[in-house]
């Protein structure tokens, strides 16, 4: 869901992150998308530029496919040898992401695929995945062979005894 401001611009509800794309990246992910189209004002069915075949791609819409290309100028351009394009993603950008990027894949000999992954699992999960790494190295350390006191019964039945005593 989107919020409008006044001036036309959408203020996305959720968080935007930002993800770091070589660019045969990009070019993978641009081969990987097909554009969403709308059939009519109001239509709830989605239709796409590609037929959905198996090779097609995943429909996507405008904006990614905008913020994609981008990408693409700005990792093809000689100025900025072999910088990576910064690109701004929403979890459901990442997600629709995730469904394209088959471990396996590689371009040339860089494993985009993979890559890609990683990439996206880290903006997606990192926190919580560092946050349960610290809590179990903390579970880790106690030492869990430490006997347990079982001598709080018989101080409290001498604490009872000198009373009655």
């Amino acid at each position: 869901m989107h919020e409008h401001y006044e001036d036309g611009s959408i203020l996305s509800s959720e968080t935007e992150k930002i993800i770091s794309l070589t660019r045969n990246e990009a070019m993978f992910i641009d081969d990987s998308l097909t554009m969403i189209i709308e059939k009519e004002q109001g239509d709830e069915r989605i239709t796409t530029v590609r037929p959905l075949t198996h090779t097609a791609g995943l429909p996507a819409p405008v904006d990614l496919l905008e913020r994609i290309g981008v990408a693409i100028l700005f990792t093809t351009d000689p100025e900025n040898k072999d910088l990576e394009a910064q690109v701004y993603v929403s979890d459901t950008d990442l997600y629709m992401l995730r469904e394209i990027s088959h471990s396996y894949i590689k371009v040339g000999e860089e494993a985009v695929g993979f890559n890609l992954k990683r990439k996206i699992y880290n903006l997606l999960y990192k926190q919580s995945y560092e946050r349960e790494k610290v809590a179990r190295d903390i579970i880790d350390q106690l030492d869990m062979n430490v006997p347990l006191d079982d001598t709080i019964p018989s101080r409290l039945e001498d604490m009872l005894n000198n009373k009655e005593g």
